[in-house]
């Protein structure tokens, strides 16, 4: 296995690959990795794919979280089929040691003792570990953080320049989208909402969501609560909505956006009206990693109908 390393001054390895990271409590530590991960543990779809993304297809032993292999980006779906061994469940700590892993890349929660333990209990065993920044404060949920997200483990699994070809495509598809709103200026405004009974839980620019929104140059209505209730929907009058859709819902977008379109309380709202209402699953918008993308072309096609930009993927 490789070994795991907190560098410290006057360290004599050489061009190690640092990576800055978080661990189970929150705190960063400089990671030196200066070998090759061959048995990958990837928790949750934007570890699963970004590793996919990056190469790592034959040395992805364990993939948890994906629901199925239809939601899983096309050009990677045949190398995900390969992998081993696929659940939706986080396995338990004796499962995880019996498969012997040299990464294990996760959410800040993966890490916890009642999932796989702390990364001290993986680095004790000379196994590296990977959170996802974004998914330990909401703070670090941003545009940037995710490229980190996608510079990071190309650094981790020594996939650097494929990394940054990645986040440049991202990156020029957001200014071409940008350009394009600022040449052709818009008053329309946008809303990210996910159904919750009878109330609407809001995406506001403090979420990866808004500050996609806010990226491509929209005008989200983000401070207007936590929540708000259909006659608050219809008083702000959104021009675009984005309706979040949760695992369970992933099969029914059409069904629940039909029923918005079909809620005759919601007739007078622009978005219904103009039938602007697109579906976005939470796998984009939330610790999204290399699937960032598609959030954000979703975002720029219901934004800028018009938008005919190159397709930087």
């Amino acid at each position: 296995m490789p070994r795991y390393v907190v560098t410290t001054e006057g360290s004599s390895k050489t061009s190690p690959r640092i990576v800055q990271q978080l661990t189970s409590k929150i705190t960063y530590q400089d990671i030196a990795y200066d070998d090759e991960s061959y048995r990958i543990m990837a928790v949750w779809q934007n570890s699963v794919e970004t590793l996919l993304a990056l190469g790592m297809g034959d040395r992805i032993i364990v993939a948890i979280g994906v629901p199925d292999s239809k939601y899983i980006s096309k050009e990677y779906r045949a190398e995900y089929e390969k992998i081993p061994y696929k659940s939706m469940e986080v396995p338990d700590v004796e499962s995880a040691l019996l498969w012997e892993p040299d990464l294990i890349v996760g959410w800040y929660t993966t890490f916890q003792k009642d999932r796989l333990k702390s990364t001290d209990f993986w680095m004790s065993r000379g196994v590296h570990t990977y959170i996802a920044s974004s998914s330990a404060e909401s703070s670090l949920a941003t545009v940037e953080g995710e490229y980190q997200y996608i510079l990071d483990l190309g650094d981790v699994v020594n996939r650097k320049e494929k990394a940054e070809e990645i986040v440049h495509r991202i990156q020029q598809y957001v200014k071409a989208a940008k350009e394009y709103g600022e040449t052709h200026p818009t008053q329309d405004t946008v809303i990210i909402i996910e159904p919750a009974g009878r109330q609407f839980g809001v995406y506001d620019d403090d979420t990866l969501g808004g500050k996609m929104i806010e990226e491509i140059g929209g005008n989200l209505l983000g401070d207007v609560g936590e929540t708000i209730n259909i006659e608050e929907l219809i008083d702000l009058n959104p021009s675009v909505i984005f309706v979040v859709l949760q695992e369970d819902d992933y099969e029914h977008q059409d069904e629940i956006i039909q029923r918005l379109y079909d809620n005759a309380t919601l007739q007078h709202i622009d978005a219904i009206r103009d039938h602007r209402v697109y579906g976005i699953p939470l796998f984009m918008v939330y610790s999204a990693g290399v699937r960032i993308y598609d959030g954000l072309d979703i975002m720029i096609r219901g934004l800028y109908p018009n938008f005919e930009g190159k397709d930087y993927k």
